[in-house]
């Protein structure tokens, strides 16, 4: 049985692998049906929920995981993602900070925590996210680009125009940051 299982989930990442997401699930479901008590088939699961824009069934997927595992933190990120998706992004935030509060060192749960404050106006407090993001990993363009919109928002254009220019010394091919990096430099004056 547990061979049975690992093939039927070596299977799904192969299609999960290849983008073919829905097919990738239906496999998901054949390991479940065999041991419904391990946490990475379910989240593994939800990121290909996620991929398909089934973001309520990621969410379900990644909530099975957690009720399994409490102390995963990919489980809460990706659970976090799928509620962002579906706009529910106070629930989103207090599932990075479930991430975060796991292990603090994942840079993309403080990235992914910032968007999500953004989308509910709390601006400063997406900045101190982005810049524990940047932090942890300093050549992250989205942490960078992200500031920036956030410090534009605030009307600190000067700031932002410095995370703008540090989004296109990461990354040179990044046309929103050059965007808004002029509107930021025409808002400075």
């Amino acid at each position: 049985m547990a061979d049975q299982f690992g093939q039927y989930y070596n299977k799904a990442e192969t299609f999960t692998g290849l983008g073919q997401y829905a097919d990738a699930i239906s496999w998901y479901d054949k390991a479940i049906a065999i041991n419904p008590k391990d946490s990475d088939v379910w989240i593994s699961r939800g990121i290909a929920f996620n991929e398909l824009g089934r973001y309520a069934e990621a969410v379900d997927s990644c909530d099975k995981a957690i009720a399994i595992k409490p102390d995963d933190a990919p489980a809460w990120i990706n659970r976090g993602v799928a509620l962002g998706k579906l706009r529910r992004y106070a629930e989103a935030v207090a599932s990075y900070d479930k991430a975060i509060a796991i292990n603090p060192k994942f840079a993309g749960a403080w990235l992914f925590r910032g968007v999500a404050l953004t989308e509910l106006g709390r601006h400063a407090e997406a900045v101190d996210s982005y810049d524990k993001a940047i932090a942890l990993y300093p050549d992250l363009a989205e942490a960078w680009y992200n500031r920036g919109v956030a410090l534009g928002n605030l009307g600190q254009y000067a700031a932002a125009v410095i995370s703008y220019d540090k989004v296109i010394e990461i990354n040179p091919d990044y046309p929103e940051a050059r965007e808004n990096r002029k509107i930021a430099l025409q808002q400075k004056k």
